[in-house]
């Protein structure tokens, strides 16, 4: 793997994983995977939201990572967006 394209990866998969933790209640943060892959982390939300009933949690996770995020603009600017 080209380590700039590896940089670039691990950048981009920490920045989706703050948008999650961002998007979702302080309730939420507890169970949060947050050690992995921002792929991993959605899921396991995914399938707590699911097993929980609310699916209202997805559709907003889901709008979290297709919500660009320019360099230039703080996460928390980002994330308020959403």
């Amino acid at each position: 793997m080209e380590p700039v394209a590896y940089a670039n990866w691990l950048t981009n998969n920490d920045l989706i994983i703050g948008v999650i933790q961002a998007a979702v209640s302080d309730a939420e943060q507890e169970g949060l995977v947050t050690d992995g892959t921002a792929k991993e982390c959605y899921n396991a939300l995914k399938a707590r939201a699911q097993s929980e009933g609310p699916v209202k949690q997805v559709a907003l996770i889901r709008e979290a990572l297709t919500t660009y995020a320019p360099v230039s603009e703080p996460l928390e600017t980002t994330a308020r967006k959403i």
